[in-house]
């Protein structure tokens, strides 16, 4: 642990060292006509994440109801014993169900701030920036930071005067 590098030349040279490719969703948003849809991150997917055709389909890993929405009940299957337990045979085959229950989208409302939700968000935004900027023969632009509150962003692969540019 150290503190930042007051030399904005070399806190450049160092983050880029230790994270070569950075993919900032939101500089990538700014490059991208979107409507007038705001850049952050729940306009972003909320603007976004709808596939489009032949657009990359994303879908929750199963077990993860907490974001993808609960296993259906139905498929729910529970014998209690004499003493209150729920038998060994009826945990497995509900553990399996729920593994094999068919996945449902997103449950409302969404948990923005909450990291697998982000990570999650994050991703779809991603995904579908990445095939808007393929329709237009755009490619993604790495190592540009956009700072917030500013129309300036930090290119970090440059060191041409180490300045901070106009995005």
């Amino acid at each position: 642990e150290a503190p930042l590098d007051p030399s904005y030349a070399r806190f450049k040279r160092d983050l880029h060292a230790q994270f070569p490719v950075i993919v900032d969703t939101k500089a990538v948003a700014g490059s991208i006509d979107l409507g007038g849809c705001k850049t952050d991150l729940g306009n972003l997917y909320a603007h976004v994440a709808p596939p489009r055709a032949g657009g990359v389909a994303v879908e929750f890993a199963r077990g993860f109801d907490k974001y993808g929405g609960p296993i259906e009940a139905d498929r729910m299957e529970v014998d209690e014993e004499e003493d209150g337990e729920v038998a060994e045979g009826d945990l497995e085959r509900n553990f399996r169900a729920a593994l094999d229950a068919p996945l449902k989208p997103p449950a409302a409302p969404p948990r923005f701030h909450e990291a697998g939700w982000d990570a999650f968000t994050t991703g779809v935004v991603y995904a579908r920036l990445a095939e808007r900027l393929k329709e237009t023969g755009k490619t993604i632009v790495p190592n540009r930071l956009h700072l917030m509150r500013t129309p300036h962003e930090i290119a970090l692969g440059s060191h041409d005067g180490d300045e901070i540019s106009e995005s």
